[in-house]
């Protein structure tokens, strides 16, 4: 089965993720799992891991899979590394977008 669910999980820089909101990410890995998919956890700021995860996951077997990826509201993006982590604005404007793009596609060439 090449079925694969990206499940993404965004983080407080400040205070990860409370207490009700890491016991709602298990029960989707609990429900996801009863249902027979297999279920991977995953950096979302680490490109050559998720390249490799996703790469593997052709020769996994064949059940549905689900790769729940953790990301840092904010980080990697320059333009807003100085806003108030639990309130980082959202990528409206074009221009914005096209430049946390090439921002990521730096650091991925780079190896970040």
């Amino acid at each position: 089965c090449n079925l694969v669910l990206l499940f993404g999980i965004k983080k407080s820089l400040k205070t990860g993720l409370s207490d009700d909101e890491k016991k709602l990410v298990m029960s989707y890995k609990d429900k996801m799992s009863n249902c027979g998919w297999s279920s991977f956890e995953i950096d979302g700021h680490d490109f050559q891991s998720m390249e490799d995860a996703l790469s593997g996951l052709e020769s996994s077997e064949g059940r549905p899979k689900v790769m729940f990826v953790y990301t840092n509201a904010g980080m990697d993006y320059s333009f807003v590394d100085d806003a108030d982590p639990d309130n980082v604005p959202a990528l409206k404007r074009r221009e914005d977008i096209e430049h946390a793009l090439e921002e990521l596609e730096e650091k991925r060439s780079a190896g970040q």
